[in-house]
C-alpha cells in the first residue's frame, strides 16, 4: 500500500504556542491509531535554509518512496508571504515552484493546508502559463486566530480521514472555526476564473490596430521606426499568449 501522511511544517516564534506540534501529537496521533496506514511527519524549521531543505526532503520522499503527502503549514504570514521563526521573510513566489514540483509528481492531486494568516493570498502569485502548484488549497484570505485555527484543523482532519471527503471536512471545520474564515479552492476553479478574465480582456486586435495607426506601414521604411513598432507588437503578442487549461491541470500527464 502507498504511504500516506500529513507533513506539518511549523515555524513560529519561540514564545508562541506550537499549535502544529499539538495537532500532530494529539489529533493526528489519535487518528493514526484508527488508520494504521497513515505515516504523519512533523518538522520545526527556523530559517529559509531549513524551510526549503524540508520541502526538498518531502519531494525526495514523494519521488523515491512514492509517499503521498498532505502539506500543512503553521507559520505567521501576510498577503506577501510568510515570516519564519528567525524573522526571515519568504515571498509566496519563492514557495510556489516547490509546490509545483511536488504537484507535477502527483499529477495535480496535491492538497495544501495553510494555518497561515492571509495564506490564500498566494493565489495572486500563481502562474497560469505553468503547471498548477496544487489541486486544492485550504486557507484564509484574512487574519486568523491561533486557538480557533487549531480547533478548526482538529475537526477537519477528524472528519476528512473517515472517508476522505474534503467538502464534508470543510463544512465541519467551518462549524468550529469561529471568526476565522477558511476557504477551499481548487486548481480547476483558479484556471476557470483566469480564462474568464482572459475572455473579458481579449482586445489584442484593438491594440494592434492602434499600433498601425501610430506606425502605418507606409512610414516603416525608417529602420528605427520599424524597430519600435515591431517591439511594441511583440510585447502585445506576449501579453495575449493563450492560457492552456489542460497543461495547467496536467491532463497531458494523466
Amino acid at each position: 500500500m502507498r504511504e500516506i501522511g500529513v507533513a506539518i511544517i511549523e515555524s513560529l516564534k519561540t514564545s508562541d504556542k506550537k499549535t502544529g506540534k499539538e495537532l500532530f501529537e494529539t489529533t493526528l496521533k489519535y487518528i493514526k491509531f484508527e488508520k494504521q496506514f497513515l505515516d504523519n511527519e512533523y518538522f520545526e524549521v527556523r530559517d529559509k535554509d531549513s524551510f526549503f531543505k524540508t520541502l526538498d526532503f518531502l519531494y525526495d520522499n514523494a519521488k523515491n518512496r512514492n509517499k503521498f503527502y498532505f502539506l500543512h503549514f503553521e507559520i505567521h504570514g501576510d498577503r506577501d508571504g510568510i515570516k519564519l521563526q528567525n524573522g526571515e521573510e519568504v515571498d509566496w513566489s519563492e514557495i510556489l515552484p516547490y509546490f509545483e514540483k511536488i504537484n507535477v509528481l502527483y499529477k495535480n492531486t496535491l492538497s495544501i493546508y495553510l494555518a497561515v494568516c492571509e495564506g490564500n493570498a498566494l493565489l495572486r502569485k500563481v502562474n497560469p502559463f505553468s503547471r498548477s502548484p496544487f489541486a486544492f488549497i485550504l486557507g484564509s484570505f484574512f487574519v486568523i486566530n491561533e486557538r480557533e485555527t487549531l480547533y478548526a484543523f482538529e475537526q477537519f482532519y477528524t472528519t476528512f480521514f473517515k472517508e476522505f471527503k474534503i467538502i464534508e471536512a470543510l463544512e465541519e471545520m467551518q462549524k468550529v472555526a469561529g471568526e476565522s474564515d477558511f476557504t477551499l479552492i481548487s486548481s480547476n476553479h483558479i484556471i476557470n476564473e483566469l480564462l474568464e478574465f482572459e475572455k473579458k480582456h481579449s482586445d489584442k486586435k484593438l491594440l494592434l490596430d492602434k499600433v498601425e495607426e501610430l506606425f502605418p506601414l507606409s512610414d516603416r521604411n525608417n529602420p528605427f521606426t520599424n524597430l519600435i513598432a515591431e517591439k511594441i507588437e511583440n510585447s502585445i503578442e506576449s501579453l495575449f499568449i493563450k492560457i492552456d487549461k489542460d497543461y495547467f491541470l496536467m491532463k497531458d500527464l494523466t
